[in-house]
């Protein structure tokens, strides 16, 4: 009987190792970056659920990595190659399917950034991609509020109007992001496609919206439940009406005309000064067509006084 039990607990036992093997993940690994000055070789490392990276620092300068959010984590600094073996970072497992940016705190400006994609997540979108906006015009300057979803889980996806990029998402865990981008003041008026890809994978773009960019001091049109306006006026200029309770005071309007009593007053005098050179222009001629009294005229005159 005891014989019967050990061998039913060694058969269990290698039941449940097999298991857990088949569970593990087959192709977990360590996978390699390396730091190189300024730049991370390869910029863009696609990896598996359960794998790992470990970055090394071959450059003489200090380095790090740094993650964008979702994951947000910092890795810590490497030292140059001559200080090894504190010149590498690694990566903790990475458990979620997505892309993921990272940078280095102290070049991050210079351009060191990399992407870490886990699982293809660039390629796999979770719907169509689609985006829209708050607004169809815009003026120079102006802002607008860009929303995108069916977009591949925590990726960047970049807001694009023709072929520049106005700024850069993050979609959530459901593909979805909403993103506030400003259009360039020094642009140029006219109508342009927007849209929104995905960084990493070109192929995956959403639909196109015509976005009418209008001069710097005309009025943003939006779109919603509650529709408002947005203007944005040009320096030193002022809008073309006058706020409640600001009547009779002076001031320029937009565009240069007068605004106010200031602008009717100054419409006034003007009339009054054509009807006064009017008058006098009337009064010269009537002089200069009436004759002179003779000399009865001058006696009669004279009696009267």
């Amino acid at each position: 009987m005891r014989k019967a039990l050990a061998g039913a607990v060694v058969l269990l036992s290698l039941v449940m190792s097999s298991l857990m093997l088949l569970a593990a993940p087959a192709s977990a690994a360590e996978q390699t970056v390396t730091v190189q000055d300024n730049r991370f070789d390869p910029q863009s490392k696609s990896v598996n659920v359960g794998d790992t990276i470990r970055w090394t620092n071959q450059g003489a300068n200090t380095h790090n990595v740094t993650f964008d959010p979702p994951l947000g984590a910092n890795l810590g600094d490497m030292g140059p190659a001559s200080t090894a073996p504190n010149n590498q970072s690694v990566s903790p497992v990475f458990t979620t399917a997505g892309t993921f940016t990272y940078f280095c705190r102290f070049h991050q400006s210079q351009g060191m950034t990399g992407t870490v994609v886990v699982g293809g997540g660039t390629t796999t979108a979770t719907g169509t991609p689609t985006i829209t906006s708050n607004a169809t015009s815009i003026p120079l300057g102006g802002s607008i509020t860009v929303q995108g979803k069916g977009f591949p889980a925590s990726t960047q996806v970049d807001v694009l109007l023709l072929n520049s990029v106005l700024g850069t998402a993050t979609t959530d865990a459901s593909g979805n992001f909403t993103q506030l981008v400003v259009i360039p003041a020094t642009g140029q008026v006219g109508t342009y496609p927007l849209s929104a890809r995905v960084r990493n994978n070109p192929s995956v773009v959403s639909n196109t919206l015509n976005l009418t960019v209008t001069a710097v001091g005309t009025t943003a049109t939006t779109l919603g439940s509650t529709a408002s306006t947005v203007t944005t006026l040009a320096a030193g200029t002022l809008p073309s009406s006058l706020p409640p309770g600001a009547a009779g005071t002076s001031g320029t309007s937009f565009g240069g005309a007068a605004a106010g009593t200031t602008a009717r007053t100054g419409r006034n005098e003007h009339l009054m000064m054509v009807v006064a050179a009017i008058a006098l222009a009337l009064g010269t001629l009537l002089v200069m067509v009436t004759p002179k009294p003779g000399r009865h005229a001058k006696r009669a005159f004279s009696n009267l006084f």
